[in-house]
């Protein structure tokens, strides 16, 4: 196991990403995104492409919630899959058909094979989803005319205190996760990985327009 005087792992994960996450920020629908340069239907393309993707990591953390590098993260405030689903139904868009995309056939093998490497994705959808994900919900909403209630459930946490305070105990979660040295470096590597496949997503979205 990592010694006390080991770095945080929260803090090795954000710099093991930094670079692939600025990769993925360059994608030209993110770009459009953020200037409020996209249409409600392809903001539905984009959600319907994002729920395999919490299928298969919600299925996955469900089923081994009593692995113990996964019990920890048993946190359902954060679960995001049946508040996509609402904003896919308000959007009238059809979630992408399972295992359809890279990363969600990453997620999926990974939870039967090396279930310990969940806590990376863990990491990259939900800790980016009370992040950067807030503010696209201050930029999405105006733009399209969404609100939590409508459209914008997705970026809604019900989580104790503010957001501040739920993303500092996201990353006490993670720092008190129980891994040896070589989990851990396994974990950093992994996330890397899941931000590389995220340009699929982006890459389906530039294909149908």
């Amino acid at each position: 196991m990592s010694g006390p005087c080991e770095r945080p792992l929260a803090l090795r994960l954000r710099e093991a990403v930094k670079d692939a996450h600025a990769e993925v920020q360059r994608e030209p629908f993110l770009v459009r995104l953020f200037r409020s340069e996209i249409s409600r239907a392809s903001y539905g393309r984009y959600l319907s492409l994002l729920h395999p993707v919490y299928l298969e990591l919600e299925a996955g953390l469900a089923r081994h919630c009593g692995h113990p590098a996964l019990s920890s993260l048993q946190v359902p405030w954060v679960w995001r899959q049946k508040r996509l689903e609402a904003d896919l139904a308000h959007l009238h868009a059809v979630p992408a058909e399972p295992g359809s995309l890279g990363l969600s056939r990453r997620i999926a093998e990974v939870a039967h094979t090396a279930p310990h490497l969940l806590a990376a994705h863990f990491y990259v959808r939900y800790f980016g989803d009370l992040s950067g994900g807030q503010m696209l919900s201050d930029i999405v909403g105006p733009a399209l005319g969404l609100t939590a209630e409508h459209g914008l459930s997705f970026y809604c946490f019900e989580c104790p205190g503010s957001t501040d305070d739920a993303k500092a105990s996201f990353k006490a979660l993670i720092n008190g996760l129980p891994l040896t040295d070589a989990e851990a470096q396994a974990i950093l590597d992994e996330a890397a990985q899941a931000f590389r496949l995220h340009h699929e997503v982006f890459e389906r979205l530039e294909v149908i327009g």
